[in-house]
């Protein structure tokens, strides 16, 4: 092989041998062309005599060092994918890739390659400067990443071209050949079609996006003038000079950001084997291959070149996925890749260019057979002979709830068959609570209970409580056939026709796609076994699977959230789950009630039984598994169960890892809304299936306009990585997109009059033509005869009982009264000793109820100065809310790894107020505590100052401490709080208060939190809390009370504060804070505002939460006599909320005390949006049936019915079981109370 010799010029003479002088910055970055033109820079202007003084270089020594940069960029963005795949940490492999530079350079230095050029101390810090664009530009790039879009990063990437241009003309006056700016157009442009996607971004995103474009612009600039300006360094010398500089500075990153303590867990727990460290040292290899070639091209063919290189690579990128991994590419993405390789022609060398070209059309043509075979679809095996078949509709629902209700609804609008609902109140083996995964056991109960002329029919089982329909069944059915079609195409590729014929391979049942494997354990055949996703190698973007989060991964795995199959198959494979269960189940694992960890691990038998039958070895086997020995399959076990996954959300749209790739849009005009007008506008086009399908509003007889609406004129949401508006979408992950998105659903004004109008429409046909050539109807589970038509878009139980939709729709729970007819009259304690009786009658409770009740939610409020506002189901979706930002907020404080060892989690909230009391600012229960999660400067720049308002000196200040008035927690949590209370209590019986002792606790609590991070903390850890001035609580000060450091955690009670008086707002120091509202009456929020001195107001909208409630007049029952207005909304009843936070409160806690606030408990009782109905709405709360007082989500994501542990209703129960109904106990205020005689 020839060798390429990197001759170093002769040094140019300098006036003064002295390295401290300082060169102009033009003199360092002098103007030469680069050695071979390619760019047609000063196209007719060039001198003759400037040519003779540059060196000889043949076009052919270029080309060679354009094709290795191609070759070598594309290998090394391949080999990240693979090696990030275990290895993830991707700062640490930068320093790789930049010391392995350094080490390279430095070994062609001792070989005599190459000599170091004497530098200046200016010189030395040009180099510095360089090391430093070179990191910037790669933190800036997957900073901007985090906060736009793939697609718009990719694209906005593509204009580097444009600024190298705008920096020579600007810097350099270089002018370049028309020609040069004219091929700018259609490599943008293509590189546009080819990336084509969801151009999300933020205002912040978007600025660092273009920021990080320039410095790609200027690194790359740079770079040539430094091996071709006055210096002229050869490429090893600049990579010898700048390599360990960036190295450093990327460890250091590595350090601030929190990877490199990663990094030295992934070592201490031995993961760093051997074959890794074997595959980062052949990717640092590589990079520096790459690294020479990049800036050897740069110095021959210039830097505006290359960057259009750069843009190539990521067209050709697209091509490579689609020929190693059959990823389809659009024709929409084949034409801007066409486009962008013409334009590089321009520019490019003609050979170079040919060969991108002939991999394109190798590539097109091998995927137009592959689309001619999809095409093609022939009629699937398993409805071949059937003319006639039947959609089942089964929810698995234990009771009813608001995300069930609109699933409901989305089912009606949309014409699915009437559902049946799984474990529907069920009792004994029908009870969820009474058997193991009845998820599995319910749905087979009914699959076994068909005829076998039903085998045939298709069923799709959904979860009951994060599930919306967006398109009708017709279109859910077509897709289902294609996905399968393709899914099989993809097994006869991989393991040959015939094959697959003798073991009966066949994809026919489809699970959603999950981007994560749950529950994750490397050793289960279901997280690494099983096939890798068919989306392009780059779908989420050049990260894609590299980083190891849910953001950038593809979906492999599978979610048991959402399934659909052959009722046959789908009792076969249930009847497996069921089997796996009984064999594997573990009493004492954790997630032992997961469904989908035995369904993945029936699908992980089969794939890897599919990987056996064709004697192949696993791909990608885990470490620990080889370690371990691969798993043996039991002699003639059953595996395959024709399970596969709807990789591309063509069915089945799950959300978490998708939140950036799902938008709303209409077809018909320019689509996702934009901050900025710059941006063109593009369309995602609306498939034919869903065009095809009858009309949105085609059920509305009487509103001709409406009823001729397009599949076109609505808002859908859409895929924007696959391009395809989705049937249903699956809330996976965060669960309050339920709540955000549900008005963007294309039916939410609409609702109630098309599901009036579906309900009338008798028609079981599903589809006005053949679905893969059979007639599909929906099917009718149980007689339907006697049910009234106004019930037929309600729901059957798995047991045959008929529920009309009003009976979906189902106040607070009936309370037990501590301490009820107790007297406190001993007047050598405190108040009498109330306070003391607070924590003993309470304990007292706890200790009745069984360990099966720990996890019970348990609401204590104080008796005499509280009033309700909000539904429970508020109170409870805001405790898990609450809790979960204090997980994440633990995480940030305590340190991830700290508060993992020691198993933090927050259980109990009480509420928060504003003033330390009764301890004093040296005492951990004021200075020890968090601060508020409220933003600092919620009240103004005064927050927090004490502004000299005599009456209320904390007016401005944050809620910080503890107050006792109410309190909400697990029953397990709150046992093991109030026994550590009584403890206190008994040692000082006149303590004075119980919030004395509960503030206590709760200092306490997080003066030991500190011991335990600083327990966890490593040396570099410590060092940026040094860094960035964190100081400790634990550090001796001398007016500060400090408590014991002690081992382990036995101050922990899962104690936080409700900051934002979410659920009760203390009234005591915020007495200026909050007004009654209206939300739909503008002029009483202004005057509310103006009299509290807030401008501009902040009260706006009201909190999804309490919107999405069941409406304030609106009981299971009305009372005789009633006359309330139903459809009036919580924005038009009058609602006491915090004007400063827009906080509107669970309940009022009317501790205020000063100028005899106190009297306020009477005064404004007639603002309560219930006064004027209150009796009625009382009788008719007592006379309705016994349901759930809530349904809601809890901090795991899965749904719960919250009851009252008391059937009886218009009362309240003593804490020693008496009942104590309502004319008993409140007889003597009943006037004050309704004021209705």
């Amino acid at each position: 092989m020839e060798k390429i010799e990197m001759t170093q010029p002769e040094p140019i003479p300098k006036q003064s041998t002295s390295e401290d002088e300082e060169y102009p910055a033009e003199h360092l970055f002098k103007e030469n062309e680069p050695l071979l033109d390619l760019e047609g820079q000063h196209e007719e202007k060039q001198e003759l005599a400037h040519r003779a003084t540059e060196p000889a270089v043949s076009r052919t020594k270029t080309f060679v060092f354009l094709a290795t940069y191609f070759i070598m960029n594309l290998s090394l963005t391949f080999y990240n994918k693979a090696v990030m795949g275990s290895f993830p940490f991707p700062w640490i492999l930068t320093a790789v890739h930049t010391g392995s530079a350094a080490l390279g350079s430095l070994v062609f230095l001792m070989f005599g390659h190459f000599h170091l050029t004497r530098l200046t101390t200016r010189e030395h810090l040009v180099h510095f400067m360089f090391s430093l664009l070179f990191t910037l530009n790669i933190a800036m790039s997957n900073l901007s990443l985090a906060m736009v879009s793939v697609p718009f990063h990719q694209i906005m990437r593509a204009t580097c071209p444009l600024f190298t241009i705008l920096i020579y003309r600007l810097v350099f006056s270089r002018r370049y050949a028309i020609i040069t700016y004219l091929s700018i157009v259609p490599v943008m442009l293509g590189v546009g079609l080819a990336t084509f996607g969801d151009y999300y971004f933020t205002a912040l995103g978007f600025t660092l996006t273009l920021i990080g474009v320039v410095l790609a612009a200027i690194k790359t600039v740079v770079t040539n003038r430094l091996m071709t300006g006055r210096l002229r360094l050869p490429a090893l010398e600049l990579l010898l000079r700048m390599g360990p500089l960036a190295a450093v500075q990327s460890l250091l990153y590595s350090v601030l950001i929190g990877e490199f303590s990663e990094f030295l867990d992934f070592v201490k727990a031995g993961h760093l084997t051997a074959e890794r460290i074997l595959a980062v040292s052949g990717n640092g290899l590589l990079a520096f291959g790459l690294n020479v070639a990049s800036f050897e091209t740069n110095k021959l063919a210039g830097a505006l070149t290359l960057t259009i290189c750069a843009n190539l690579k990521q067209c050709l990128t697209i091509v490579l996925g689609a020929f190693l991994w059959d990823v389809p590419v659009s024709p929409m993405n084949g034409a801007g890749i066409l486009l962008a390789l013409v334009g590089g022609a321009w520019t490019l060398a003609a050979g170079i260019v040919a060969f991108a070209t002939l991999i394109f059309l190798w590539t097109a043509l091998r995927l137009g057979s592959l689309d001619a075979i999809r095409g093609a679809t022939a009629q699937d095996a398993l409805t071949s002979s059937l003319k006639e078949s039947r959609l089942h509709l089964l929810i698995v629902a234990t009771s009813s709830g608001l995300d069930l209700c609109r699933l409901l609804l989305s089912a009606s609008i949309l014409s699915y068959p009437t559902p049946v609902l799984i474990d529907w109140a069920g009792e004994g083996a029908f009870n969820a609570a009474e058997t193991h995964l009845a998820k599995i056991a319910g749905p087979l109960r009914y699959l076994e209970n068909l005829t076998s002329i039903q085998d045939n029919d298709i069923v799709l089982l959904l979860d009951g409580f994060d599930i919306t329909f967006q398109l009708s069944p017709d279109v859910l059915l077509k897709r289902y056939f294609e996905e399968t079609a393709t899914a099989n195409e993809r097994l006869i590729a991989k393991y040959g026709k015939s094959h697959v014929r003798k073991h009966n391979m066949h994809n026919s049942i489809l699970f959603g796609p999950d981007k994560t494997c749950f529950p994750e354990d490397i050793q289960r055949l279901a997280c690494w076994v099983v096939p890798q996703s068919p989306l392009q190698p780059d779908a989420f973007g050049p990260y894609t699977d590299g980083w190891g989060d849910m953001l950038h991964a593809r979906p492999r795995w599978l979610n048991s959230g959402t399934i659909i199959g052959p009722a046959a198959e789908m009792r076969d494979m249930f009847r497996a789950t069921q089997e796996k269960i009984d064999k594997t189940y573990d009493p004492e694992y954790v997630l032992r009630n997961s469904d989908q960890k035995y369904f993945a691990d029936v699908w992980g038998d089969q794939e890897y039984s599919r990987i056996l039958s064709h004697d192949d070895v696993p791909y990608g086997i885990p470490q620990e598994v080889q370690e371990a020995g691969l798993p043996v399959l039991e002699e003639g076990q059953k595996t395959e169960y024709h399970i596969g996954l709807d990789y591309r959300s063509s069915l089945f749209q799950t959300a978490a890892g998708y939140r950036n790739y799902i938008a709303w849009m209409m077809t018909n005009r320019s689509s996702l809304p934009s901050t900025s007008t710059s941006v063109e506008p593009y369309r995602i086009d609306l498939q034919e299936d869903v065009l095809q399908s009858k009309k949105p509003f085609a059920a509305i007889s009487d509103d001709a306009a409406l009823q001729k609406t397009s599949w076109r004129n609505v808002s859908l949401g859409f895929n924007t990585v696959t391009g395809q508006a989705f049937p249903l979408l699956h809330f996976t992950g965060d669960k309050s997109f339920r709540n955000t998105w549900w008005p963007r659903m294309w039916y939410f004004e609409d609702a109630e009059r098309l599901q009036r109008a579906s309900a009338q429409i008798q028609d079981q046909q599903i589809g006005s033509d053949l679905i893969n050539g059979v007639s599909w109807t929906k099917n009718i589970p149980y007689d339907e005869t006697e049910r009234k038509v106004e019930e037929k878009s309600g729901a059957w139980s798995d047991q045959g009982e008929a529920l009309p939709w009003e009976a979906l729709l189902a106040g607070y729970p009936t309370p037990t009264l501590i301490n009820w007819g107790a007297k406190f009259d001993d007047k050598t304690l405190v108040a009498g000793g109330s306070h003391l009786a607070k924590i003993s009658g309470v304990l007292e409770y706890l200790r009745t109820l069984g360990p099966e009740r720990n996890d019970d939610l348990l609401l204590l409020v104080d008796g005499y100065d509280i009033w309700f506002q909000l539904r429970p189901s508020a109170l409870v979706s805001r405790f898990h809310a609450i809790n979960n930002e204090a997980s994440t907020r633990i995480q940030q404080t305590m340190g991830s790894k700290a508060a993992a060892a020691e198993g933090i989690t927050q259980n109990i909230i009480f509420s928060a107020q504003k003033r330390c009391w009764p301890w004093k600012p040296e005492d951990p229960p004021c200075y020890a505590v968090p601060q508020s999660s409220l933003p600092n400067d919620i009240y103004g720049p005064e927050t927090d100052t004490d502004i000299g308002f005599e009456k209320n000196p904390y007016v401005k200040f944050r809620q910080r401490y503890l107050n006792s008035g109410d309190a909400m927690g697990r029953v397990g949590a709150m046992k093991a709080l109030f026994e550590r209370a009584m403890e206190k209590a008994e040692k000082d019986r006149n303590f004075g208060s119980d919030q004395k002792i509960f503030s206590e606790i709760f200092g306490d609590q997080e003066f030991q939190r500190e011991v335990m991070r600083q327990r966890h903390r490593n040396v570099f850890q410590k060092m940026g809390d040094w860094l960035t001035g964190r100081n400790s609580i634990l550090n001796p000060q001398s007016e500060r009370h400090l408590r014991e450091h002690k081992g382990g955690k036995p101050d922990e009670f899962g104690i936080g504060l409700d900051y934002a008086s979410l659920l009760g707002h203390p009234t005591v120091f915020a007495e200026e804070d909050s007004a009654w509202v209206t939300y739909d009456d503008p002029k009483s929020i202004a005057q509310a505002s103006a009299e509290l001195k807030i401008a501009p107001a902040r009260v706006h909208d009201l909190a999804q939460d309490v919107t999405d409630s069941q409406p304030p007049f609106r009981p299971a029952v009305i009372a005789p006599g009633s006359s309330f207005s139903e459809d009036k909304t919580w924005r038009e009843v009058p609602l006491y909320t915090n004007m400063w936070t827009s906080v509107v409160p669970g309940l009022i806690h009317h501790n205020a005390h000063r100028d005899g606030l106190k009297s306020l408990r009477v005064s404004v009782w007639d603002r309560m949006w219930y006064f004027n109905h209150s009796r009625k709405l009382f009788e008719s709360n007592a006379a309705g049936p016994v349901g759930p007082v809530a349904v809601v989500h809890d901090d795991d994501g899965k749904e719960q019915a919250w009851w009252s542990p008391i059937a009886e209703k218009g009362g309240a129960k003593s804490d020693k079981g008496e009942w104590l109904p309502w004319h008993e106990l409140c007889q003597e205020f009943e006037g004050e109370v309704f004021r209705d005689a």
